[in-house]
């Protein structure tokens, strides 16, 4: 089959890197013949505008005088970048000018800069990724800016506890934690915990935030902001990073409570009252979140200024270690002059500074917490 040639005067433009080439800048010194497969060796596209111009198969035949825009795409095209992107599986736009140098076929310019290629739709939806956002965030200027988390454990605890909740003041880390029987008690003790702060320290709980599960919605939570004027912020669903300090607050008490539970075989029912020690010996522990200071000091500082608020370690014991409980006489039979004076039992966590919760595992079940 005969070559396809141009004869005559053409203007020739031909499109490679992203521009077009004048046909001045493409002149064939042997005459006006023009070959347009030797143009598509080259990988190129072709736009001929013509004048006075005979194309020849086998014949030639002579155009009209008006000037008319053509364009002749020769037999090994340059391919859009776009193209290729969906043809090798919508890969990104490196992979494709990379290809595109180590094989044979693609003819497609490497350094093809096409905008509409910056968004493919369908890569959008397909390969969509969480937004974290990496800005640091402020810190509250004082205390009262509360963060809350709840969660729900089994098996349930000694008492029938299945649900717990942990808060965390945003300005100290002070923690507090609650273990309850049923989700809709969260709302409630939300409500006296901002009341025992208010009472107990005169600190104003001014907001909670809290993340976007329904265990504290309902009418109570509605309460909690006509009765105490609390701002309720919530975070959108399924992003706990945006709920981050409740969450980072869980992990360090959750690792403490696994950790003691194991080292000390301390049966798994007990966990509502070692996540309570937990809680409290998180508080009496420092941490760099405050300049090295424990968050009860830090809270009570703030809450009580001008007193020595150090806490004081003295009476700590290791949570699930052996002790003995003394059986007072009111509870002994005068008759059995020789029988124990004491049982043994595990400690579990302590309230105030003198005061022991145990467990006693040889009495039935109900009346095997002591204190």
């Amino acid at each position: 089959m005969p070559i396809p040639v141009v004869i005559g005067t053409v203007g020739l433009r031909l499109y490679k890197n992203g521009g077009w080439i004048d046909g001045n800048d493409i002149y064939d010194p042997t005459g006006d013949v023009f070959g347009l497969l030797r143009i598509g060796r080259d990988g190129l596209y072709v736009n001929t505008e013509v004048g006075k111009t005979a194309v020849s198969n086998q014949a030639v035949s002579e155009l009209q005088p008006e000037p008319c825009n053509h364009h002749i795409v020769s037999s090994k095209q340059c391919l859009d970048v776009d193209l290729w992107h969906r043809r090798l599986g919508h890969v990104n736009i490196y992979q494709v000018s990379q290809t595109a140098k180590i094989t044979r076929g693609m003819f497609c310019d490497s350094h093809h800069n096409h905008e509409p290629f910056n968004y493919c739709l369908a890569c959008d939806i397909a390969k969509a990724l969480r937004w974290t956002p990496r800005n640091k965030r402020k810190r509250a200027l004082r205390a009262g800016f509360i963060h809350v988390d709840t969660f729900k454990v089994n098996p349930p605890g000694i008492g029938g506890e299945r649900w717990g909740m942990i808060a965390t003041d945003d300005r100290h880390r002070m923690r507090w934690a609650y273990t309850f029987t049923r989700k809709g008690m969260a709302s409630e003790l939300l409500g006296q915990l901002i009341s025992k702060i208010q009472t107990q320290y005169g600190i104003r709980v001014y907001a909670i935030q809290m993340d976007g599960g329904s265990e504290l919605y309902g009418a109570s939570l509605k309460n909690l902001e006509y009765t105490h004027g609390v701002k309720i912020i919530k975070t959108t669903p399924y992003t706990p990073e945006f709920n981050g300090v409740a969450e980072r607050s869980n992990r360090i008490i959750f690792d403490k409570v696994r950790a003691t539970m194991e080292s000390e075989r301390i049966p798994i029912e007990l966990w509502p009252l070692v996540l309570e020690d937990m809680v409290r010996k998180t508080n009496v522990t420092a941490t760099r979140a405050i300049d090295g200071l424990t968050p009860m000091e830090s809270f009570l500082n703030e809450a009580l200024p001008g007193q020595d608020n150090k806490p004081d370690l003295s009476g700590e014991r290791i949570c699930g270690s052996q002790v003995t409980i003394h059986i007072p006489q009111e509870r002994r039979l005068r008759s059995h002059k020789f029988g124990p004076r004491g049982e043994a039992g595990i400690y579990l966590c302590m309230e105030g500074s003198q005061i022991y919760t145990c467990w006693v595992p040889s009495r039935r079940k109900g009346h095997q917490i002591v204190r």
